[in-house]
């Protein structure tokens, strides 16, 4: 742990407080983080589906 800053006991009460707060808001940041990546990845795969069923009718109209 990094050196905490604060005086007496205090900052002994403070500092796993602290890191532990710190530590949840990393891992609930991370999870939002995925779940706005798997968000957009359906949003754009819905986007992208009508466009792909077109260049296959194309494809197959040229054989």
């Amino acid at each position: 742990m990094i050196r905490n800053f604060l005086k007496g006991s205090f900052g002994d009460w403070n500092n796993p407080l602290l890191a532990a707060i710190g530590f949840k808001l990393k891992k609930r940041f991370n999870q939002l983080v995925l779940q706005i990546a798997i968000w957009l990845q359906i949003v754009l795969d819905m986007i992208r589906a009508p466009f792909a069923r077109d260049e296959l009718k194309f494809l197959k109209q040229s054989f």
